[in-house]
């Protein structure tokens, strides 16, 4: 190829792979052989060409090889996590073998087959919780691997790409909310996966084939781990329609739309859970609620703040600027990344739509780290794909780019480790509180169906933990101290119900009552701060804190008497009541 050929092809990465054919030993024709003595050294075609196809495969497989290094990392910063949150939902409440718990809904989700690895986990480890999180830590990877895979299709270059899926592998406000909170399984473990390799299967040429069934199959299971899978369905559909028209669209669309809706209208309205996320709120409130997230997410991301906007503009600005500027070909590579942008502002406005009433407690709610965990899935083959047309218009980029990535990766695997381990205290405290109960004699006089925790954690019943811990699914504790045998009588012995309204008055000092069994205590406010005493000495403190409407609440002694000194929470609006 002469230069003056080699001049007049497109400047773009996607022009020079199109003319640049490859022979049978992967070099290009004519490579060796002496280039014109009037070449310029700028008409050389780059060292950092994209990864063809054929080595995308061998790529991902190394990373993978990479990824799974990582999961002793992941172990250490996961020390001191224990079961919350939904996780309860799964482990108490549900059974492999009923219809009904395997697929109504929880919190507006189709969870089928995250229930089912629950079970199955509980069934071979009870409440151990290693096992529980080595799958969480895997599927995360997993994850990330694929997205290399659906990066490496799009002919990002490969270093970009590697760097690109490593900081979301480390991505320090999401991943402890991800890889080491088990729930988060059925968004990124699993829902997430699924919709990228029906884009793998479904992203290739010609008409319809095997693939397209078992990509079909995989949007499919998507459907059955959470909600996300609409927003990567969507983004499915998005692309086929681009690169392989309407009929290979529908296919990849229509079919998941019809069984989840076919779900939504008989079991999923059922059960919608904490704030009613299948009422719909006000578009308005849903954009604001999506503009929030994601610019958010790109913040966390780059570890900045407050220019969330100003990112997101540049991103689309350099969108533009890649597409209108490529070939044909590199165009049509571009399509699965834009057609995953569009379904990250689609998964944030679709969340919006049953969450958007999170806004009243602050962005911070709002950038949830699963949220966000999505959102960055889905946007980060569109920032490779024009951080490597950065890279082929001007070489100078690629160091600055490059050095930008290696600083937020540690940075963000240090907020990830610090992140992960802020709550281990009261986590341990949790734990022991939890699997000392069924060990005490007081468990055995409280009503088996006495609850000893509010919040997400109320599906635990005292009678459950003394069948567990009866069929040895419950590690036993080695070192038990006074402490934690009062905080476990404390929970065992106090019920906390609503109640009929009385005769309430404030109070801003401690009071000291003596409860019997079946005595009680009311009030009203924003929450009460309960100690137990044992000669006058406080044991052992432990908070009710509920909600903040002018609502009555009782506390009713069901175990032996005790004697407790009552105090009101820092909460102060509205006042803290004590009531006749």
């Amino acid at each position: 190829m002469t230069s003056r050929a080699i001049a007049a092809a497109p400047r773009d990465v996607g022009g020079m792979i199109c003319r640049a054919r490859l022979d049978q030993r992967g070099q290009v024709p004519g490579a060796g052989e002496r280039m014109n003595d009037n070449a310029e050294v700028d008409d050389a075609p780059p060292l950092d060409l994209p990864a063809p196809r054929v080595a995308v495969k061998w790529i991902a497989i190394a990373y993978g090889a990479f990824l799974a290094l990582l999961i002793p990392f992941f172990l250490w910063a996961g020390r001191g996590g224990w079961f919350e949150h939904d996780d309860w939902d799964y482990l108490v409440l549900r059974k492999a073998g009923d219809p009904g718990d395997l697929f109504r809904s929880h919190n507006g989700h189709w969870e089928t087959i995250p229930v089912l690895v629950y079970r199955i986990l509980w069934a071979m480890f009870g409440l151990r919780y290693r096992p529980y999180e080595l799958v969480s830590i895997i599927l995360s990877l997993v994850g990330a691997s694929l997205l290399l895979a659906v990066m490496l299709r799009a002919r990002t270059r490969p270093w970009i790409a590697i760097l690109t899926a490593t900081l979301l592998v480390f991505f320090g406000d999401a991943q402890p909310n991800v890889a080491l909170r088990i729930t988060s399984i059925t968004f990124v473990g699993f829902a997430v996966p699924f919709g990228l390799v029906q884009m793998l299967l479904a992203d290739h040429d010609g008409p319809l084939d095997r693939r397209d069934w078992l990509g079909l199959a995989a949007g499919l299971a998507s459907l059955l781990c959470s909600d996300v899978a609409i927003a990567m369905v969507f983004a499915v559909g998005v692309a086929m329609l681009v690169k392989r028209g309407w009929r290979i669209a529908l296919f990849h669309l229509v079919p998941p739309a019809i069984v989840f809706s076919i779900w939504f209208e008989t079991l999923g309205r059922k059960d919608l859970g904490g704030g009613k996320p299948g009422q719909l709120r006000p578009l308005p409130h849903a954009l604001h609620f999506a503009w929030v997230l994601v610019t958010g997410t790109f913040e966390a991301l780059t570890r900045t703040n407050g220019i969330g906007v100003v990112l997101v503009g540049l991103l689309l600005i350099g969108l533009f600027l890649t597409l209108r500027n490529a070939g044909s070909d590199r165009r049509k590579e571009a399509v699965v990344p834009c057609a995953m942008l569009l379904g990250a502002f689609f998964f944030a406005i679709e969340t919006g739509l049953g969450r958007a009433d999170v806004l009243r407690l602050g962005a911070g709610a709002v950038r949830a780290g699963h949220y966000m965990d999505v959102v960055a899935y889905l946007s980060l083959p569109a920032i490779a794909l024009v951080a490597d047309a950065l890279v082929s218009r001007w070489r100078l980029v690629a160091p600055v780019l490059a050095v930008a990535l290696l600083v937020a990766i540690p940075v963000n695997a240090h907020v990830l480790e610090k992140r992960a381990h802020a709550g281990a205290g009261k986590q341990a405290l949790f734990r022991n509180t939890v699997l000392l109960i069924p060990r005490l004699s007081l468990a055995k006089v409280v009503p088996r169906t006495e609850r000893p925790f509010n919040g997400t954690a109320s599906p635990i019943t005292v009678g459950w933990l003394l069948d567990s811990a009866r069929e040895g699914r419950l590690p036993r504790r080695s070192h038990v101290t006074p402490g934690n045998i009062a905080v476990a009588t404390l929970r065992m012995s106090l019920v906390l119900t609503g109640a009929p309204s009385t005769q309430c008055h404030p109070f801003r000092s401690a009071v000291v009552r003596r409860l019997a069994t079946k005595g009680a205590v009311r009030f009203r406010g924003g929450g009460l701060r309960i100690s137990y005493l044992s000669g006058g000495t406080t044991v052992v403190k432990i908070a009710y804190r509920t909600s903040t409407r002018p609502f009555e609440w009782q506390i009713t002694n069901v175990g032996r008497p005790l004697s407790l000194r009552l105090q009101p929470t820092p909460v102060k609006v509205p006042a803290a009541m004590l009531c006749d």
